[in-house]
């Protein structure tokens, strides 16, 4: 789990497209994952994380979480209807140049 984070953030840290809202939200998504004991997928709605990551525009959290995914970071499947939780994954693989490499977690690429 730990080591999850650890590799996250030093591929972050070299990372140029990654900023502050990318970081938070990633993080917000890891902690929200780890409480409710890592389940494939995080079923959530972007008023669960916004406050959690300290985002209080919805079109920031969209953008960013966008990135997240094209990015390799996250996988995510929006629901697209008011009533129903997205789906994220905590992707366990290494990311490079914004893909992914491998898929180790078993965790779908979205």
């Amino acid at each position: 789990m730990e080591q999850l984070l650890v590799d996250f953030i030093e591929k972050a840290d070299a990372d140029p497209r990654i900023d502050r809202t990318h970081l938070s939200l990633y993080l917000a998504l890891f902690a929200i994952w780890y409480r409710q004991g890592c389940p494939c997928p995080i079923r959530l709605f972007s008023y669960q994380v916004m406050p959690k990551a300290k985002i209080s525009s919805v079109s920031t959290y969209h953008r960013a979480i966008l990135d997240l995914r094209a990015y390799g970071y996250i996988g995510y499947r929006p629901s697209n209807y008011k009533g129903r939780a997205s789906d994220v994954f905590i992707l366990n693989g290494n990311v490079k140049d914004g893909n992914r490499s491998d898929n180790e977690g078993g965790s779908p690429q979205i």
